[in-house]
């Protein structure tokens, strides 16, 4: 028996997001993610931009692939991307201070 996927919502465009998938608080000019590059646009995080972290699976650790494969929760890999990447919606813009 197949897996059913997580529950999505369709955004315009066709773009699915997952229901849960949690809005990160605006970077700061202290965070460590102003260092990499979004691997959805090929941008480079700023500070004020709102990110989301996108789960890629259990990876290699052999417990999370067996809770995985038994469908209970399992900490997974995941990378940062812009909002609006992984979403399709516009960031909320920041006010100029």
């Amino acid at each position: 028996m197949r897996a059913k996927p997580p529950r999505s919502v369709f955004l315009a465009g066709g773009i699915k997001k997952p229901k849960n998938m949690r809005k990160f608080a605006p970077l700061t000019d202290d965070s460590q993610l102003l260092k990499l590059t979004c691997p959805a646009c090929h941008l480079r995080f700023q500070v004020g931009d709102e990110t989301a972290l996108v789960p890629l699976g259990p990876g290699v650790d052999t417990e999370a692939r067996e809770r995985a494969r038994e469908k209970r929760p399992y900490n997974a890999i995941a990378l940062p991307v812009h909002w609006a990447c992984a979403t399709g919606e516009e960031s909320t813009p920041v006010a100029a201070g």
